[in-house]
This record gives structure tokens, sequence and C-alpha cells, in this order.
């Protein structure tokens, strides 16, 4: 094997290592940061973070703005076949919804993520969270998310933000 090939594999392997060293510590100091978090808000927080940067290592350009929105539902689309069809879709969903919860709280100036209780559906209680506004309105993110990745691109999660960021949106006061 000629020298430059070996080098271009040594460096290769480094690299590999290197990406995965930083994945694995990311993960750790994730793990303990969510160990520490006690109320469902710091949760949901932590989860919504997490997401944000899984989604931008995979390409989605997502901040917590309404554009990014439109990356979620591309994500939907994209995976529905893909991570959505793992045995960890549950957790994915959930963070996805997260993350769509914090983008409504930073559009609307206002938002606090809490625990709704439990309802029955069918043979399963199904534990819920919600996400109150200054407004006293409140959404759930999560389950919506849960219902665009069963009924596809008619649950938009774009519109969903868009329609709820001005509906409870905190108007600025004139100055």
């Amino acid at each position: 094997m000629a020298t430059s090939t070996k080098i271009i594999l040594a460096v290769a392997l480094i690299l590999c290592v290197v990406g995965f060293l930083r994945n694995f510590f990311r993960t750790r100091r994730m793990q303990k940061l969510a160990n520490e978090a006690t109320s469902v808000h710091e949760k949901f927080t932590l989860a919504a973070q997490i997401a944000k940067e899984q989604l931008n290592q995979m390409g989605y350009q997502v901040d917590y703005d309404l554009q990014s929105m439109k990356e979620i539902d591309r994500f939907f689309d994209d995976e529905k076949n893909g991570l959505l069809a793992g045995e960890r879709a549950d957790n994915i969903i959930l963070s996805i919804g997260a993350f769509v919860g914090q983008t409504l709280i930073k559009l609307c100036g206002s938002g606090e993520w809490t625990d709704s209780g439990t309802f029955s559906n069918y043979d399963e209680d199904i534990h819920t969270v919600c996400l109150k506004f200054a407004d006293d309105g409140e959404v759930y993110p999560v389950v919506k998310c849960w219902k665009r990745f069963e009924n596809g691109a008619e649950d938009s999660i774009y519109f969903y933000v868009e329609v709820i960021s001005n509906k409870h949106k905190i108007l600025e006061q004139p100055s």
C-alpha cells in the first residue's frame, strides 16, 4: 500500500475517533444535565436543545424560528420510513415536539411547559404535557408532532406554529 494511502487512512481513522469521542462526551454531558433537570419545563427545554443539535448535525437547518418548522416538516417526510420507523421513534417525536414548543415560546414571547395529567385512550393511559401561555392558552406540540407523524403533510408543523404564534404573541407595548 502506498504511503499516501496509509496517511489518508490514518487521518480518516483519527477523524472518526475524534468524532466518536466528541459525540460520546456531548451525550454524557446531556445525560448529566437531564439527570439534574427537575421540572417539566427544564426537561423539555433540554430535550429541545438536544433535538436542535441532532437535527443540525443531520443537515436540517433549524433554530427557534418559523422557517425552521419547514425543516421539521421535511424531517418527518424524510424519516417516515427511516429513523421514525425504528424503536426510538417515541423519544425522537417527543424531542421534536419539545423543539416545536420551545420555538413557540420564542415566537410568542412567553410559555411554560406544564404537566397536564393523564387521559385514557382506549385501554392505554397517556400522560400529556402542554405549553401554557401568558394569556392562559395552552397547546400540545408533542401531540401535534405525533399527528404529523401519523397523518403526514396534512398536519403541517409549519402551519400549526404560524397560527399559534400569531394567536398567542405578546404584543409589544408602545414606547
